[in-house]
């Protein structure tokens, strides 16, 4: 990942944590965390000047208090139906500022639907050491965020990636947004 990508990914990731889940971050080391064998991977597509995924690996005991803390709950009232909510809504929200970060706000994008999948130990400490991915400690629970351009406009993203090869989760970018949302850039004036 380029260095100006890394760090607009890093900072939209801070700050949505920050304003959105009322979390304090910074930044995490090696080694990877030992959490236990369950996390939760969310992620979402974008497409317009550029095609991408963006995704946030947490567990799902982050993704909890995340929603106790964005709905001013105790934290024992979230369930995981709630935070697998809240991890959806926080990488739609880390999209939507990372994509004006990078591109300007003039240009509009189209954001996919996002989507929350359990991902298993080893998954999660191999997007942990991933040096193109993003490593935060949010509430001292470690976080890993991912970027991925693809496609011919690519030069403006991250790296370059051949529409065949999918991104850090898996999933390859839709070319059109299921949900109808428009991206931060259009919604503001």
């Amino acid at each position: 990942m380029k260095t100006e990508h890394r760090g607009s990914l890093l900072s939209a990731i801070t700050d949505v944590f920050e304003k959105f889940g009322f979390m304090f971050v910074e930044t995490a080391g090696e080694p990877a965390p030992d959490g236990g064998d369950e996390y939760l991977q969310a992620s979402i597509t974008f497409s317009g000047p550029a095609r991408g995924e963006i995704s946030i690996a947490a567990s799902p005991d982050l993704s909890r208090q995340l929603a106790a803390n964005a709905l001013g709950v105790p934290a024992g009232e979230a369930n995981a139906e709630t935070g697998q909510d809240a991890l959806k809504e926080l990488v739609n929200l880390i999209c939507g500022e990372l994509t004006v970060a990078l591109f300007g706000e003039q240009p509009v994008f189209d954001l996919g639907v996002p989507r929350v999948d359990p991902i298993d130990g080893d998954r999660w400490r191999e997007l942990y050491t991933d040096p193109q991915n993003v490593r935060v400690w949010a509430d001292e629970a470690a976080v890993v965020g991912s970027l991925v351009v693809v496609g011919e406009k690519s030069e403006v993203g991250n790296r370059r990636v051949g529409p065949a090869e999918a991104g850090p989760s898996g999933h390859l970018p839709r070319a059109r947004s299921a949900s109808g949302r428009r991206g931060k850039s259009e919604v503001e004036t």
